[in-house]
Order: C-alpha cells, then sequence, then structure tokens
C-alpha cells in the first residue's frame, strides 16, 4: 500500500477512536446574579473504557460544544451542581463506573498549582476564586497508579462530590460542561423562571 494512503488511513482511524463518547443526559440552569448571569450545566455519563486520553477529550469536547468544563467558584455552584447530580440520579450505576465527574481544573502546569481552564488560580490569587471544596487529605498526587500522579480535577462521588485530584488518563469519568450566559432573560432559556430557584433548575 502507498506509504502517504497508510497515513492518511491511520490518521483518520485515530480521529474516529479519539471522539468524546460519553452520553449527554441532562442540564439544569443556575441563576448566579438576577437576570445577568446564569450558568447551563450539561452532564454527561462515563466515557467508555477505551475513550483515551479521558479528560482530555472531555475537556475538548466541552470547550468545542459549551465553554468548557465546569468551573465551580462558590458553594452555589458547588451545591446545585451535586443536588442535581443525586436528584436525577447520575451518580448511579448505570450512569458513572468510577465514581467521579470531570471538572475543569488541572496542576499540569505546575504541581500542586491548581488552575481553573481559565488559568485563574484557585487558592485565592485573584478576586472571587478563593472558594475550594476539597474532600479530606486533598489534593494527594497519588502515584500508586500514574507515576505522572494525579494531575486532574473530579467531583468525587465517594466523598459527596467535594473535589479531589485524579489520573487524568487511567479511569472514565461522568463529565460536566458549563455553558455561561451573560444576559439570562435574553437567552434561548428565557422561558424558564429562573429566579428564586435555590438549586439548578431542569430545562
Amino acid at each position: 500500500m502507498d506509504m502517504k494512503i497508510l497515513v492518511v488511513l491511520c490518521t483518520l482511524a485515530f480521529t474516529a477512536h479519539a471522539q468524546f463518547n460519553g452520553a449527554h443526559e441532562g442540564h439544569c440552569l443556575l441563576e448566579l446574579s438576577p437576570g445577568c448571569d446564569c450558568r447551563v450545566y450539561h452532564f454527561f455519563c462515563a466515557q467508555t473504557d477505551d475513550n483515551k486520553p479521558f479528560y482530555q477529550l472531555a475537556a475538548d469536547y466541552c470547550l468545542e460544544k459549551y465553554d468548557g468544563l465546569a468551573r465551580i467558584t462558590s458553594q452555589q455552584q458547588q451545591d446545585a451542581i451535586s443536588h442535581y447530580i443525586e436528584a436525577k440520579n447520575f451518580d448511579g450505576a448505570g450512569c458513572v463506573t468510577d465514581h467521579g465527574f470531570w471538572i475543569g481544573m488541572t496542576d499540569i502546569t505546575s504541581e500542586g498549582d491548581f488552575v481553573w481552564q481559565e488559568s485563574t488560580v484557585i487558592e485565592g490569587v485573584c478576586p472571587g476564586t478563593s472558594f475550594e471544596s476539597w474532600s479530606g487529605g486533598n489534593p494527594n498526587n497519588n502515584d500508586n497508579r500514574d507515576t505522572n500522579g494525579q494531575d486532574c480535577g473530579q467531583l468525587w462521588l465517594r466523598r459527596g462530590q467535594n473535589w479531589d485530584d485524579e489520573y487524568c488518563d487511567v479511569r472514565p469519568k461522568f463529565t460536566v460542561c458549563e455553558e455561561r450566559i451573560p444576559h439570562c432573560h435574553y437567552h434561548h432559556y428565557s422561558n424558564v423562571d429562573v429566579h428564586h430557584v435555590p438549586n439548578c433548575f431542569d430545562v
């Protein structure tokens, strides 16, 4: 076979294999500031075991389709996402296989310095980004299954959807994408009454 054709076929095979394959299961709307700042969170069941690299494919898909993996910068957001997961039973065995939900933070660039995908350091460097919800003893950069340690953020089912540092490419996860809506009432979700809703409103 001609080498050029072989290269093209291999490239196409890799591209087809490397598509994010978590199943979209629902989305909810959260109003952060009355009438002017909303988030729609999109929830995807776990990727298959061969859908690698797990974290990177999820991050790329969320960025392509929405505004990236979910960034959680307040207790309001943390509670809304956690409660919605529980209400929809997304934490059940039929949806999540490895006890976790990808969110948009990593410390790949600098070990121990977790940043949201917009490179806003979590630990209080910028106003409004000091909120943390780590599970006990984390982050711990466990390297039992990967010598590179744990560099990707997840909501950890075993710890009530609190945060955990996880291996980026060892276990497939559920995924939470974020869609940012600057002006709630001008958006196509405007028919939903989001005022005074304590948690994510099913849309």
